[in-house]
This record gives structure tokens, C-alpha cells and sequence, in this order.
């Protein structure tokens, strides 16, 4: 049994038993994309896994005070920005602590989340049931109790997305103080940059938006070789991209559906694969054994990994099976990826 240990303040630890394998993978990507409704996490060398970050007070103590509508908001507000920011890095919103004695709260009411990057632990229940245990506990009129459960019914039956926020934005009149929310679930500011300020690249809503956004300007042409584009100001050979930053990927990977010849080239830190045209960038028509969000490529520095999105049929890599909820699969030039009876070609 893992047990949690609060050392001080919204300081917590945990003894990592050895029938139990912390997910390295997971960290690495928190490290490197920080989110900001998580406490950090760190794996030291005493085999302990610890979260450290803001917030003091426990979501449990915010409760007992009689947590009113606009506190409510605050906090899932604050829940739904964080959930869906772990889905744009393509890790599993099922790890977070939602025991709302391990959730913290900073003096704004907004909420900071463990998240328990490890293998062999069940998964923890369902966001809507979150929301819905946490709205019966607050101190609400009859007319507010209907409007959340208006709201978490819809959440229940369509799932966490950027339309869920841009939602719950429109039912409780939330300003978007913050910005906007675009279709790729990244909140975006009034100028459309992202709120993520150690992005290494901008996350697009399709891949032809990548491609478009690629194409040489009339402030640039190309080189002899017909490879690097040149900034037509400074013919030095520095690669130049629309923003004048030193360098811009010109050749992103490619995913090729063998049954039909369909490609997509995969672009941002996040692309999805499955059958849902709404949410996924490749969407997969004509078999019903591929679900809404069957599998999950993933960009961390130069290299591409896939993850299984907890699908009814599974995925696997050249033969070997990729498990739901553990370490994504490192994808290699030629790989094959099946997932039920659908194979794909990756091709960098």
C-alpha cells in the first residue's frame, strides 16, 4: 500500500515499494513542460517520489468553510485548465490525485494537483465524479446546484477537451481574463501565443496549418540545394523561421495509413490518432474497432514516442504491445504501429 507523507506545509512524499516502477518518462516531460496546476515532482535518490509547489491550504479545508459559487469556480476552473493541459503533453489525466486532502489551494482559491507518475497503480476514478463530489459539498442555491449539474453531465457524457472549457466558460460567465481557448486545448493569450512559456514550438490545430505556416514568405527565398530557407536580408545560410528565431523544423514526421494511403504529417508536442473527427488530428474512418482517441504520438526534444490512450483494442509497435497507462514506445524510422487491425507507417 504507497502512502502518502505531507513533510511540510503542501511538501509531500512518498516511498516508492519495489513491486512499483516509477515512470522516469512522465517526470522528464513535467520537467520539461512544466504545468502549472501541478505541484513539481522530483524522484531523489533515497527511491522517493516528492511534490513541493504552491498553494497551503488543503481543498478539504477550503470545503469545511463552506466553498460558495464563485470559490467553485475558481477551483474548477483552475481543475479543467490543468486536466487538459496534461492531455495536450499526452500524459494520463487518470494519475492525478483527486483526494481533495492532496489537492492544494493557494489564497486565489485556484487548485494544484499531485500528479502519481507510476506504473501498477489502478487508476483513479473518473474527473466528472470529481467535480460532481466537490459541487455537492459546496454551499450552493438550488438554482446554482441544477446549473453544475447541468454542467457535469455534459462532462460525463462528452469528456474533458477545450470545448468543455469554452463551456463551462459560457454557463457560469467566467471572463476569459486568461485568454482563449483554441481547439487543440492550449490556452492562448489575446496576441494567439501560447501560455506555456517553454514551448520549444507552437502547437497548431492541424497539421496542414503546420505545413501552411512552413511556406517561404517574400522576404525569403531558397537555397541552391533547395533545402534551407534563407532570410533574404542575411544570405548567410541561417535557417529563419516567420517569428526571426535562429532555426524551424522544415521536415516533420510522417504517419501513413496503409489500408487507404492516407498521410498526416505529425506536428505540435501532442498528436492524436483515432476515430473522432472532433478530437483527433488523424481521424480514422470506416472501422469502429478504432476508438475516439485510440493512441497518442508524442514530441519530447528530437524524438517521437507513442502512447496507448487506454483504447478498447489496443496498439502495438513492430509486434510488441504498447501498455495503456505505461511507458510510451520510442518510434523509429519505418516502424509499423497497429492498432486493432489498422497498420500505420512512421516515416521521420
Amino acid at each position: 500500500m504507497l502512502k502518502l507523507k505531507r513533510v511540510m506545509g503542501n511538501a509531500v512524499r512518498c516511498r516508492i515499494d519495489a513491486e512499483y516502477m516509477v515512470s522516469r518518462y512522465e517526470i522528464g516531460v513535467l520537467q520539461i513542460h512544466p504545468v502549472k496546476g501541478l505541484l513539481k515532482v522530483q524522484f531523489d535518490k533515497t527511491g522517493d517520489l516528492i511534490w513541493f509547489g504552491k498553494g497551503k491550504r488543503t481543498l478539504t479545508q477550503r470545503l469545511l468553510q463552506k466553498m460558495g459559487q464563485q470559490q467553485l469556480t475558481v477551483v474548477m476552473r483552475s481543475a479543467l485548465e490543468t486536466v487538459c493541459e496534461i492531455r495536450q503533453l499526452g500524459l494520463d489525466e487518470h494519475r492525478l490525485l483527486l483526494h481533495p486532502d492532496w489537492i492544494f489551494t493557494d489564497e486565489d482559491g485556484k487548485a494544484y494537483f499531485i500528479y502519481f507518475p507510476v506504473n501498477g497503480i489502478g487508476r483513479g476514478y473518473d474527473f466528472s465524479l470529481f467535480c460532481r463530489d466537490i459541487i455537492l459539498s459546496a454551499e450552493l442555491t438550488e438554482s446554482e446546484r441544477r446549473l453544475w449539474k447541468r454542467w457535469t453531465d455534459e462532462l460525463s457524457r462528452e469528456g474533458v477537451h477545450g470545448r468543455s472549457m469554452e463551456r463551462f466558460l459560457s454557463l457560469f460567465q467566467v471572463p476569459h481574463a486568461d485568454g482563449r481557448w483554441n481547439d487543440a486545448q492550449t490556452i492562448m493569450d489575446e496576441e494567439g501565443a501560447s501560455s506555456r512559456d517553454d514551448l520549444e514550438r507552437t502547437v497548431y490545430d492541424t497539421a496542414e496549418e503546420r505545413d501552411v505556416d512552413c511556406e517561404a514568405t517574400e522576404d525569403a527565398v531558397w537555397d541552391d540545394d533547395g533545402d534551407t530557407l534563407v532570410d533574404d536580408d542575411d544570405l548567410d545560410g541561417t535557417l529563419m523561421d516567420s517569428y526571426g528565431s535562429d532555426t524551424v523544423q522544415l521536415h516533420l514526421p510522417v504517419l501513413r495509413r496503409l489500408s487507404t494511403g492516407e498521410e498526416r504529417t505529425i506536428s505540435g508536442d501532442s498528436f492524436k490518432i483515432g476515430r473522432s473527427a472532433g478530437r483527433a488530428d488523424f481521424c480514422i474512418t470506416g472501422n469502429h474497432c478504432i476508438s475516439n482517441v485510440h493512441a497518442i504520438i508524442v514530441c519530447i526534444g528530437d524524438a517521437y514516442y507513442i502512447k496507448d490512450n487506454y483504447s478498447t483494442n489496443g496498439t502495438s509497435v513492430d509486434g510488441v504491445q504498447v501498455q495503456a497507462g505505461g511507458e510510451p514506445r520510442l518510434l523509429t524510422d519505418g516502424c509499423r504501429i497497429r492498432m486493432w487491425d489498422e497498420d500505420f507507417e512512421f516515416r521521420l
